[in-house]
């Protein structure tokens, strides 16, 4: 029997007694048993799952071989939970100093926690076991207010600090998460010599959990620099005229991690549906580095590598899997890895188009484009205030700055008509090689 057997044996046991100790009236007690990490012990006996292996042999002498999970699932049943006790019951029977009725039994209530709840043993989540899941959702905007205002209380801040933006910065975050931040933001300011954290020191400690730590370039050529500015400045521009319905935090040509520059944006409103025009805003987003490249740097540079297969990537699930396209197919993947060739000219459809609008708003808004990328070479990194207020410049100062964008509606082919017209065109193909061969011989 492994260790892990014991220790199950023995925190039943040990919650029975609790049970007994604070029955109420009734005379039968219970015990709530929680278990962290489920997973860890109520993992699949089938071998393979999730990525991991159970043990052999040896392993089951340390409690990876399975005899934990069995004697989980034991003293689950109830005929596990009072095996000891009825023995017990029996013997003392036996000797006669236990009659009459036998008290009730307490009993042990199981509940686990696990974020992987796909390996878990069928077994174990069947009915009369742990058969009654909860999800746990990250919180939302006003529990996330809740939590950073809980935190900020126990540390120094600065008393004007934004919690509106705050609670924007940390959509999907866990309070853990939220906690970290917090904390490594005032380790930040204590680094620069002040007691109290501010709004910077918690962007700061996002981006360096997020991105990586800062390592600024102390040597770059200056066109290099100035490449890289205007490439950020086309994220910003494209998302701050498209993507309405978002804020952009922060834009910076500081090195962090893999990359040279970023252009951070969020949702400045939980959002729990996507819409077409979102995915055609965002791939509109990421192709904006490349239409800035074309048309004010007339080059293209390697590091729209990333931003391309963004933009791939949701130009592909939105033709092929959500039926936002010409087509309301949902294709599957082929098992060869291979993708049906109308979805990709379909796709590469879409991009263009999409690709010829972004080059269309970077073109109406390229004093906008200008003033951003000067703004990013003179400062090398704004936050979304700062950002607002480039943007709000420009557009006072421009003649232009009114005008509005308004976006053309796509018009996309249907996969299947690119097919009948290939295969139209096969046709008279075939025909014409045909009739350009020699005759065969007669035979003989």
């Amino acid at each position: 029997m492994g260790v892990d057997a014991l220790i199950i044996m023995s925190l039943f046991s040990k919650a029975r007694k609790l049970g007994r100790k604070y029955a109420g009236s009734s005379g039968r007690g219970a015990c709530i048993l929680f278990m962290d990490e489920l997973d860890s012990i109520g993992m699949s006996r089938g071998g393979m799952q999730g990525g991991q292996q159970q043990a052999g042999v040896m392993g089951g002498m340390f409690g990876m071989g399975g005899f934990g999970l069995n004697t989980l699932l034991n003293q689950m049943d109830s005929l596990g939970q009072h095996v000891e006790d009825r023995m017990s019951q029996k013997m003392l029977r036996w000797l006669g100093v236990v009659r009459g009725t036998i008290p009730a039994k307490p009993v042990v209530f199981v509940i686990g926690a696990t974020n992987r709840p796909d390996v878990l043993d069928a077994a174990l989540v069947r009915p009369g076991r742990l058969d009654r899941r909860i999800n746990v959702y990250v919180p939302d905007g006003d529990g996330r207010r809740d939590i950073i205002e809980h935190y900020l209380a126990l540390k120094a801040h600065d008393p004007e600090m934004p919690m509106d933006l705050m609670v924007q910065d940390s959509v999907g975050w866990t309070p853990i998460m939220i906690k970290t931040i917090i904390n490594e933001a005032l380790i930040i300011a204590h680094d620069e010599g002040r007691d109290a954290l501010t709004y910077k020191d918690w962007l700061h400690a996002r981006d360096s959990r997020e991105l990586g730590l800062k390592q600024p370039i102390r040597k770059m050529r200056p066109d290099e620099r100035r490449a890289i500015a205007y490439h950020e400045a086309g994220h910003a521009v494209v998302a701050h005229y498209i993507m309405t319905e978002q804020r952009i935090q922060k834009a910076s040509i500081i090195r962090m991690g893999d990359a040279l520059g970023v252009v951070m944006r969020e949702n400045k409103e939980e959002r729990y549906a996507t819409h077409a025009r979102e995915i055609e805003g965002s791939i509109m987003v990421a192709l904006g580095s490349r239409a800035v490249e074309e048309l004010f740097l007339d080059t293209k540079m390697a590091g729209a590598h990333s931003d391309l297969q963004t933009a791939t990537s949701l130009a592909m699930t939105y033709i092929s899997s959500l039926g936002m396209g010409p087509t309301l197919l949902a294709i599957p993947s082929s098992p060869m890895g291979g993708i049906p060739m109308p979805v990709l000219r379909t796709a590469d459809e879409l991009l263009r188009q999409l690709f010829e609008e972004t080059k269309r708003l970077v073109l109406q808004k390229d004093f906008v484009v200008h003033a951003v990328a000067n703004a990013l070479l003179e400062r090398e990194e704004l936050i979304g205030s700062e950002l607002d207020d480039v943007f709000r410049y420009a557009e006072l100062s421009h003649p232009d700055g009114a005008k509005t964008f308004e976006r053309r509606p796509l018009v996309l082919s249907r996969p299947f008509e690119q097919i009948g017209e290939e295969q139209h065109a096969a046709i008279p193909a075939v025909a014409q090689a045909a009739a350009a061969q020699p005759p065969a011989p007669p035979k003989q």
